[in-house]
């Protein structure tokens, strides 16, 4: 924020120190000003929710920045693609406004850049895209005067371009009032089919920067990234002969398709493995040990672990447990597969006499369309003897990529 007003204090010298004082200096300083006293009200700390250690630079912090522009729940450009159109002209905007387009670039930049370094990923539970407002706000001047500048040129298509960003935003507002969508995110480390709060139907091939373990593979993340690299080039290149379009043309649709042979992973959709330490589920009896949940004898009987509530598509899929047990009667517990929002209990099991040695037990379950939904994997404890659960897991079979 300095340096842009900084550079506004520059192009406006011939106005008067005490001019550009009162103007741009005194109510930047008044917002920093109040800001900081609302963080201190809000978090004790006039940094708000940054304090030391809480900003990373690594793989996660790269796919959080490329998300907050292109992420299909918290992406600017696929909130409102509109912003393509500002995207394609950004380079012949900067070079009839250069200023503009600097100072545009580092309030955006100030925004996402933190925010993209912050350990809570998108704000955590916060509205879908929160993180990226202020950004967006920003990248609007020079979308408005990309579409100005399309106008000139073809009318019509500027037309056909405005009434799909209109219908995109009437969509989302139909999914807000109509359709009840919650705005707050999934899940970010759900599998596909759980995650997008607005496009759902096309969930799968739009892009969902929200998992550094498959995130930089996954081919439609790749895609919108070299597209809009091509439409930047290619924009970039207005003014320029045909031959010269064309050639940036392909050298941005080559880069894509390298990109894509050397690190995007088809077929298969990823769903990785999911395993839960039983003492982060919640329980009815026992008590936690470590990582574990524990019922002794004496005990009364219940539930001792529920949950994860764990959205599931239909498909099929391994449910793991390891667990202790040892009874004089013939089993010390009862595991089940149950979908809450319908009612369903998908498998029962028994979890017999173990002699109190260490044993994992695996068996698959169908989840059809009439029961998908959130998915607990329960375990209870009968009253007798002892019983001690260390995890559950899920692992879906159906259409998944290797781990």
């Amino acid at each position: 924020m300095l340096v842009v007003l900084a550079a506004l204090s520059v192009s406006r010298r011939n106005r008067g120190l005490w001019n550009i004082l009162l103007r741009y200096w005194l109510p930047a300083g008044v917002s920093v000003l109040l800001l900081a006293v609302y963080s201190v009200y809000a978090f004790g700390n006039p940094t708000g929710p940054y304090a030391s250690g809480d900003l990373m630079l690594n793989r996660i912090a790269l796919m959080q920045f490329l998300g907050l522009l292109f992420d299909q729940n918290q992406g600017i450009f696929i909130q409102q693609p509109l912003h393509l159109v500002g995207l394609y002209y950004s380079f012949r905007v900067a070079r009839q406004k250069p200023l503009m387009v600097i100072a545009t670039a580092l309030v955006s930049l100030s925004v996402l850049i933190p925010n993209a370094t912050h350990w809570n990923l998108y704000g955590g539970w916060s509205f879908s895209g929160r993180f990226g407002w202020t950004a967006t706000t920003a990248l609007s001047c020079v979308t408005l005067l990309g579409t100005a500048q399309l106008f000139g040129r073809n009318p019509r298509l500027a037309k056909l371009v405005i009434g799909i960003a209109v219908a995109v935003q009437i969509r989302h507002l139909y999914a807000i009032f109509v359709q009840k969508r919650v705005m707050f995110p999934h899940i970010f480390d759900g599998w596909i089919g759980t995650y997008s709060t607005f496009w759902s139907p096309f969930e799968s091939v739009l892009p969902h920067w929200r998992d550094h373990r498959w995130a930089f593979g996954f081919a439609p993340n790749l895609l919108i990234l070299g597209f809009a690299v091509t439409v930047a080039l290619v924009g970039g290149r207005l003014g320029s002969s045909s031959r010269e379009r064309k050639n940036s043309l392909v050298v941005a649709s080559t880069t894509v398709l390298v990109l894509l042979a050397a690190f995007a992973q088809f077929g298969e959709l990823p769903y990785p493995q999911q395993r839960w330490a039983a003492s982060v589920l919640p329980g009815t009896v026992g008590k936690i040990d470590n990582l574990s949940r524990v019922a002794a004898e004496g005990t009364n009987r219940g539930m001792l672990t529920f949950g994860p509530f764990w959205e599931v598509p239909p498909g099929t899929y391994e449910v793991g447990v390891r667990f202790y047990s040892e009874t004089d009667d013939r089993v010390a517990g009862i595991l089940d597969v149950y979908m809450p929002e319908t009612d369903t209990v998908l498998a029962r099991r028994d979890l017999p006499d173990t002699d109190n040695r260490s044993t994992e037990d695996y068996f698959t379950v169908n989840v059809t369309r009439g029961v998908w939904g959130k998915m607990e994997i329960r375990t209870s404890y009968e009253g007798s003897g002892r019983l001690q659960v260390d995890w559950l897991q899920l692992r879906r079979i159906s259409d998944n990529v290797a781990e």
